[in-house]
C-alpha cells in the first residue's frame, strides 16, 4: 500500500495535479472531473511507470474492481476448458479479468469460493453450479450479479436443452437405423439426469423397455476399468447400439469394442456429446455426436453478466441454446455398406 501511495505521489509530482486527482483518474471515480486530456497524462505517466492499481483494495472501499469470479468443475471435461478460455477471452475484450476456482462439483468448495470471490471484491459471478436449484441464490443473497451456466434455476441461467440432445440421438438411432436395444454410457446418472431423460423420453416414444441393465455407470471403479467392464457389459447384453454422456467416453468405448473384434457401426453403433472438434477427430470411424454449442453458452453468459453488472434488468432469466445432431459414420450413416 505505501509502494502504491509513493508511485502516486511520484505521478502527481510528474503531471502537477494533486495526488487525490491522479488517484480518481487511475481509480475511474465518476467524480473526477478533470479534461480528458489531463486524464490521458495521467494514465501516459502511470504506464510509464509501471503503475498497477491494486483491485483488491478497490473492492474492500466497494468500488468496482473489474473482476469477474468463475466458479464450476473448469477441467474435468473439455467442455469446460473451452468454456473457461472464451469467457475469459469475452470478458477481457470487455475490460474485465477472471479470477476462477475448480470446485471439482463439489457445493462446500463452491461455497468457499463463492464467499472468497466475494470478499476480494468482485463484480460479479458465473457459476458452472454444482449446487440444487435456489441454493445458489439463497447463499449470493442477491449481494453480487451472478449467472448460471448448463444449470436451470430460478435465477439467470444459460444452457443447452440437453434432454432435447440426448432424445435427438436416440430418436436418431431408432428411426434412421432400427435400433432397438440401446444402452446408456454415462460416468453416473445423478450428473448427467437432463440426458438420461432425453434418452428415457426417446425409448418411451417408441415404446421399447429401458431395462436398468442397459445403464452403464463408470464413476465408481474408475474410467479405465469401467470402460472394459462396460464394453463387456454390453457385448453380453447384445446391445446393438450405446449412447455416451461425452465423446471421449465414446471414442474409449469404440476402441474396447474393436479390441473385442467388434465392428462400429456394423455390428453396434456409438453415438457421443459435446461435438469439440479436436477430440472427434482423433476417433475413428468418424463419431456421430450432439454438438454442445460450449461458445455459444459463454457469450449469451458474458452479455448477461455485463448487462447486469451495469445495473440493467434482465427481462428473460432462462435462456436455452439448442444442441446440433452431427452426422458422422459411428451411428450407420455413410457406412462402407451403404
Amino acid at each position: 500500500m505505501e509502494q502504491a501511495m509513493a508511485k502516486l505521489k511520484q505521478i502527481a509530482e510528474r503531471t502537477g495535479m494533486a495526488v487525490s486527482t491522479v488517484s480518481a483518474v487511475l481509480s475511474g471515480k465518476e467524480y473526477c472531473y478533470v479534461s480528458k486530456e489531463k486524464k490521458e497524462l495521467v494514465r501516459k505517466v502511470a504506464a510509464e511507470m509501471g503503475y498497477v492499481p491494486n483491485r483488491m483494495s478497490r473492492g474492500l472501499q466497494g468500488l468496482s474492481t473489474d473482476t469477474v469470479g468463475v466458479v464450476g468443475s473448469l477441467f474435468e471435461t473439455p467442455v469446460f476448458s473451452i468454456m473457461l478460455a472464451r469467457l475469459n477471452e469475452n470478458l477481457w475484450d470487455a475490460g474485465y479479468s477472471i479470477m476462477h476456482g475448480d470446485s471439482k462439483f463439489d457445493p462446500c468448495i463452491e461455497r468457499r469460493l463463492i464467499n472468497e470471490f466475494i470478499s476480494r471484491g468482485i463484480d460479479g459471478l458465473i457459476i458452472c453450479s454444482s449446487q440444487e436449484k435456489g441454493e445458489v441464490e439463497k447463499s449470493l443473497g442477491g449481494r453480487i450479479p451472478c449467472v448460471h451456466v448448463n444449470r436451470l434455476n430460478d435465477g439467470v441461467c444459460v444452457s443447452v436443452d440437453r434432454e432435447k440432445g440426448e432424445f435427438m440421438a436416440v430418436e436418431h438411432l431408432i428411426s434412421k437405423h432400427r435400433k432397438k436395444k440401446i444402452g446408456f454410457l454415462t460416468a453416473s446418472v445423478d450428473g448427467n439426469n437432463e440426458k438420461y431423460l432425453g434418452y428415457v423420453e426417446a425409448m418411451k416414444k417408441h415404446r421399447i423397455d429401458c431395462r436398468h441393465e442397459w445403464i452403464i455407470e463408470t464413476k465408481e471403479s474408475g474410467p479405465a476399468i469401467a470402460m472394459k467392464t462396460g464394453a463387456e457389459k454390453i457385448i453380453s447384453l447384445g446391445l446393438d447400439a450405446v449412447v455416451a454422456t461425452n465423446d471421449i467416453m465414446a471414442g474409449n468405448m469404440i476402441k474396447y469394442l474393436q479390441q473385442a473384434d467388434l465392428r462400429v457401426p456394423e455390428d453396434i453403433a456409438v453415438v457421443g456429446f459435446d461435438g469439440v472438434d479436436y477430440i472427434c477427430s482423433l476417433i475413428s470411424p468418424e463419431l456421430t455426436t450432439v454438438r454442445h454449442p460450449t461458445e455459444l453458452v459463454a457469450d449469451k453468459a458474458t452479455e448477461l453478466l455485463i448487462s447486469m453488472m451495469k445495473g440493467k434488468k434482465i427481462s428473460k432469466k432462462k435462456n436455452i441454446i439448442e444442441p446440433e445432431l452431427i452426422i458422422g459414420r459411428t451411428c450407420g450413416c455413410h457406412a462402407r455398406s451403404e
